[in-house]
């Protein structure tokens, strides 16, 4: 059975785009936890306001649905490693990486999408999340990718990656 591909890393290191292209190479399903969380009625802005514990639960429904697909490229949202029960359903069948990328450019991708995501109302608190995040990240990784040039270099290293786990497994 082959496994899902996970990207886990911080809001605007690629993780969307990197995952449409593979899911495209692959032919896989592609997944967003963020989309499938806004498919339960509320936009994340909405849900934060009730609450980072509250979007957290919904969240929490939303990788427990994507990790139940099989041969499916995963795109995450940022804080989906701050909840281990998260991390437990998505690497139960799954391939997982970190998509690192420079601080400076994830600030560039964000600066248009600043209103739209909760944590990020300013640069010294997304200094703060990386920081915090980027030990889970490295902790729940397969493997780390840095995505600092081009993103069909990264979608072919993830791959590259991704069969040599796989033909692993098939000589286990």
């Amino acid at each position: 059975m082959a496994k899902n591909i996970v990207l886990i890393g911080m809001s605007g290191c690629g993780k969307t785009s990197i995952g449409e292209i593979l899911a495209k190479k692959l032919g896989y399903t592609f997944l967003d936890t963020d989309e499938i969380t806004e498919s339960y009625g509320m936009t994340i802005e909405e849900l934060f306001e009730s609450g980072e514990k509250s979007f957290r639960c919904v969240e929490t429904m939303a990788v427990k649905e994507a990790a139940s697909y099989e041969k499916a490229v995963i795109s995450t949202g940022g804080g989906v490693v701050t909840v281990a029960e998260n991390m437990n359903y998505l690497s139960d069948n799954a391939v997982v990486f970190f998509v690192k990328r420079s601080l400076e450019s994830i600030k560039k991708s964000l600066q248009k999408d600043k209103n739209k995501r909760p944590l990020l109302k300013n640069d010294n608190s997304l200094d703060k999340l990386y920081l915090k995040r980027v030990k889970l990240y490295e902790k729940y990784a397969d493997y780390i990718v840095d995505n600092n040039s081009s993103i069909y270099k990264v979608c072919d290293e993830i791959i590259q990656k991704y069969k040599e786990t796989e033909d692993e497994d098939i000589n286990s």
